[in-house]
């Protein structure tokens, strides 16, 4: 018998079907298994007709809560209660939107409450989230507490939900629900505003500025409302304007001030629009009016 090449040894080796025989039997049960198609060919082959339909499985997977909540039918509801009995967060998630929304179900807020907390419960980020603002407002039968508020907020900032960082910043603050505690305030205002928050921005701005828990350091404040100004930000406006208004609220730059002034006052502060109309009572541009 002639002695076989490395190479042929190698693509017998590979080949599927070992020998005529069994390549005759092998097109038989399967049609693909031809001579010279290797295994490889045959995986590329099968990874070219899944691919398509996994996008789509994973497509279907990613939808927004939202979106498939407002699809809900009753006939829906009773396998999604089971499924969260079970432990399902998606479920649980979904049950929540839908009683919120009244999407195959009356809307009932309250009913939809204790899903919300057994999906905060098993750590989703955005469900820990709503359930402090919940009790942070007092909403759906909860009483107002600020404890058990700033509870789940720390949680859902500690997982990088960026509103839940101010919010606890904010808490650290005023101590709302936890002692006051400047340090950890510029902490948490600082993780929320490193993610492009603009009110945090704007608040470092402020402590910084105001010398809240550290020495006054001006340069570093204009760093972050420069931020949070690049974003349109109202309040940063008006705090930039107090900025270059003097003590006796005298603009030191008038045209610079009255700018900042109309263009928060454009974006309905009262406040803005009071100092626009004093600017003109008192003539800092031209003559009073």
């Amino acid at each position: 018998m002639k002695s076989l090449t490395r190479r042929e040894q190698a693509k017998w080796v590979y080949n599927p079907c070992r020998s005529w025989r069994q390549e005759k039997k092998y097109r038989l049960k399967f049609p693909f298994c031809r001579r010279g198609m290797g295994v490889r060919r045959w995986i590329t082959l099968v990874c070219l007709l899944l691919f398509p339909a996994l996008a789509c499985v994973s497509g279907l997977s990613q939808e927004p809560y939202e979106a498939r909540a407002a699809r809900l039918q009753p006939e829906d509801i009773p396998p999604l209660i089971q499924k969260a009995q079970d432990g399902d967060l998606s479920s649980q998630v979904l049950l929540w939107l839908a009683y919120k929304g009244g999407h195959g179900v009356p809307k009932d807020v309250s009913k939809g409450l204790p899903w919300l907390r057994k999906a905060a419960e098993q750590g989703s980020t955005e469900s820990q989230w709503v359930l402090s603002t919940m009790h942070e407002g007092g909403r759906a039968g909860l009483p107002v507490d600020h404890a058990e508020s700033f509870t789940w907020a720390l949680k859902a900032a500690q997982q990088g939900h960026m509103i839940a960082q101010h919010n606890v910043g904010s808490a650290y603050l005023h101590g709302s629900g936890v002692e006051t505690n400047l340090e950890q305030a510029r902490y948490w205002y600082g993780r929320a505003a490193q993610q492009g928050f603009a009110h945090s921005e704007w608040m470092m701005g402020r402590i910084y500025l105001e010398g809240l828990g550290v020495s006054p350091n001006r340069d570093e404040a204009l760093k972050w409302l420069t931020k949070s100004l690049a974003q349109g930000h109202a309040p940063t406006l008006i705090t930039l304007a107090e900025m270059y208004t003097s003590p006796g609220h005298i603009p030191l730059q008038p045209q610079f001030v009255f700018d900042l002034d109309r263009a928060a006052a454009q974006t309905g502060s009262h406040f803005a629009e009071f100092e626009v109309g004093r600017f003109y009572r008192e003539g800092y541009l031209n003559a009073p009016d």
